[in-house]
């Protein structure tokens, strides 16, 4: 096992903003004063996109200097996520070589009869965090190819009471529900229409 491994299930909300509503809530929030964190994805699948097909993402991500390797399952109310951290060695032979670091991810890897994974998308986001109401509201503006997005998402302790909050924050900036892809889904759709095989 690896040390500082984790795993939780992710219970969040999400709805596509225009960009004058992510600028409508950055300034509600008076966001434009700070940094926003910078994260980047790098998501990976087998050449017949196996995972992608069954609801899993497999991504690194690389924020405040350190490496990250996740496991994400899709749940009904929810999403079990398993992380590892790995060093900048590990992610380089990932990356380069399709060798998957020894932790948790690889055992669930090899659970699926996967053993190669190739990098199939990046993402770079600079994330915006306000604590509201016992949730998370994550402030996203994402990059991948040449696209841009925004995004909000609200991280909950709870399905039932993270709904009504979200409808909530719905209302009280006048947004619709666009139903999001996840992130990994859009930019792995995003390079397979600029890169068909």
């Amino acid at each position: 096992m690896v040390n500082n491994m984790s795993t939780h299930i992710e219970i969040e909300f999400k709805t596509l903003l225009t960009k004058s509503e992510y600028e409508r809530v950055q300034e509600y929030f008076n966001l434009k004063e700070i940094d926003p964190k910078k994260q980047t994805n790098v998501y990976f699948d087998t050449d017949d996109y196996f995972l992608k097909q069954r609801h899993i993402i497999v991504r690194t991500r690389l924020k405040d200097g350190s490496i990250e390797f996740t496991i994400k399952m899709k749940r009904k109310k929810g999403n079990i996520e398993i992380n590892q951290p790995i060093s900048e060695q590990d992610f380089q032979n990932l990356v380069n070589n399709s060798i998957i670091p020894n932790g948790v991810v690889k055992v669930a890897l090899n659970e699926l009869n996967i053993t190669t994974i190739k990098v199939k998308a990046e993402l770079t986001t600079y994330r915006y965090e306000v604590n509201y109401h016992n949730c998370l509201i994550a402030l996203d503006e994402s990059y991948y190819g040449d696209k841009i997005d925004y995004e909000l998402e609200l991280e909950v302790p709870e399905y039932d009471y993270g709904q009504k909050v979200f409808r909530e924050l719905l209302e009280m900036f006048s947004l619709p529900h666009r139903l999001a892809k996840p992130k990994a889904i859009r930019a792995v759709e995003y390079s397979q229409q600029k890169n068909p095989s």
